[in-house]
């Protein structure tokens, strides 16, 4: 499910947590592939700590708290 409009981006529901990436949701899983932006993830001012997605489909690391769409884990 994708919440909003997608013009900045969407959360993917993935975290930093102790200097790791994991996925929210149902497994938690570490994350182990991905597709960073170049210079990316750069924890830029130090607190960023979630996972966006850009319109090139590429991710960048950002401050939880910015307000942009979702993608939701649902289960079947």
């Amino acid at each position: 499910m994708i919440s909003g409009r997608l013009g900045q981006g969407i959360w993917i529901g993935g975290h930093r947590y102790f200097g790791r990436w994991h996925w929210d949701g149902f497994s938690s899983s570490r994350i182990t592939t991905n597709d960073w932006y170049p210079g990316e993830p750069n924890n830029d001012g130090g607190n960023e700590e979630c996972i966006q997605v850009g319109h090139a489909g590429k991710w960048n690391d950002r401050v939880c708290s910015y307000r942009i769409p979702y993608v939701c884990e649902m289960r079947q």
